[in-house]
């Protein structure tokens, strides 16, 4: 399993604190018994030269027990454990000691480390007449080291709890920046939101990976940016693309491929249950007016038809040209049969009104009508639009019968 950042520089950090502290502890401890080693060795170089001096007299005139004397007033104001004085010849001149103290088996352990024993000549110019030997008592000395030692732990324990509060802080100012790094990352990411920026560091090298971040940021929203922008131009591209593959360009109805995908539809959608209708129109005319006036006007005019279709119709119903003159219409659902008769009525309504195209000319529109039901008159796109168109021409026979042509008009 992997470990946090937090958890190295943790981990990491604490053991740097604790080696320091170890050695910090371990140096002072050292420190303090060389620095006790050293005093207690002079002290005791000092009282044997003193003992030395009290004693002289009494060791030159052989007087044992004027240096048991002396010897026992240093003793006492001292608390030396014992203090001895050896003549030349190695018998013992004198000695006292203190009752009780140490065993002299943990003294003797001491002795290794600690100086427990001193000695001094009791002329300094004739050495062979004598020496004081001076034995003090371990007590003080543990004591004093016991102090020291106890400086030297709390040293250690101060070492160590300031090394872990840097540590902590060092962990801290690492770890704080790179989780807020991570937390932007992750919200960036989920979020998609390219605009966020890191905030700055106070460690240069976080303060510079920031602004990098933010650069990066930067160029990633310009890019997005850059990519919506081309997917609305391909949007409005396919749209006017899907306009103009199923749109009439001269009328803006539905073209012919289209009206047949919405006439499939709904024959899908009715699958027999509900009727639908489809109608026919041919604009009557419309060679009269090319061959007379132009194609423009022939436009003019297709143009108008159309517009008067839709605006005789639902809008929810498909109004398409189909081409040339021919226009179609989907009604679904059809309710009633008997609304087909007038909405064709309407739409011949719609046509009554003259078209002024100039101050000297005036076309009026008229179209033929033809329409097939589903499912009586055909189950599919052909059948039913082959069905309207016969009807369509059966109607303009019809009519042609009593001819209502396009006509024009000249208005003076």
């Amino acid at each position: 399993m992997r470990r946090t950042l937090e958890q190295t520089l943790h981990r990491g950090l604490r053991s740097a604190a604790l080696w320091t502290a170890l050695c910090v502890g371990g140096l002072g401890a050292l420190g303090s018994l060389a620095v006790l080693q050293a005093q207690a060795k002079r002290h005791l170089d000092l009282l044997a030269r003193t003992v030395a001096y009290s004693v002289e007299a009494a060791v030159t005139f052989r007087d044992a027990e004027a240096a048991r004397e002396a010897m026992q007033a240093v003793l006492n104001r001292e608390e030396l454990a014992a203090i001895r004085i050896e003549l030349g010849d190695g018998r013992v001149f004198a000695a006292v000691e203190r009752a009780g103290g140490w065993s002299s088996s943990l003294e003797a352990g001491l002795a290794q480390w600690l100086p427990l024993q001193a000695q001094a000549p009791v002329l300094p110019e004739d050495p062979g007449r004598g020496r004081v030997h001076v034995q003090t008592s371990a007590a003080p000395l543990l004591w004093l080291l016991a102090a020291y030692l106890g400086v030297a732990l709390a040293t250690v324990a101060g070492t160590a709890g300031l090394v872990l509060a840097l540590a902590r802080r060092v962990e801290r100012q690492i770890t704080t920046p790179l989780d807020t790094m991570r937390r932007l990352t992750r919200s960036i990411r989920a979020d998609r939101a390219f605009d966020r920026r890191a905030p700055g560091a106070d460690i240069e090298e976080f303060h510079a990976l920031a602004e990098d971040f933010n650069a990066l940021l930067g160029m990633v929203q310009a890019h997005e940016a850059a990519l919506l922008r081309q997917q609305e131009l391909l949007a409005q591209h396919n749209q006017l693309l899907r306009r103009e593959a199923f749109s009439d360009t001269l009328t803006g109805l539905a073209n012919r491929a289209r009206f047949r995908q919405e006439v499939a539809g709904a024959l899908e959608r009715a699958a027999g249950e509900h009727e639908l209708a489809v109608l026919f129109i041919d604009a009557d005319g419309l060679k009269r007016v090319n061959d007379l006036h132009g194609h423009a006007i022939g436009d003019r005019l297709l143009q108008e038809v159309a517009a008067r279709l839709r605006g005789a119709l639902r809008d929810s119903d498909c109004v398409a040209r189909l081409g040339g003159d021919e226009y179609a219409v989907l009604l679904e659902p059809l309710l009633q049969r008997e609304h087909l008769p007038l909405l064709v009525a309407k739409i011949q309504a719609a046509m009554q009104a003259p078209l002024p195209v100039d101050a000297q000319l005036s076309l009026q529109p008229s179209v033929s009508v033809g329409w097939a039901i589903y499912p009586s008159d055909g189950a599919d796109v052909d059948a039913l639009l082959a069905r309207a168109d016969e009807a369509m021409y059966a109607n303009k026979r019809a009519r042609r019968a009593s001819p209502r042509e396009l006509t024009d008009e000249a208005t003076a």
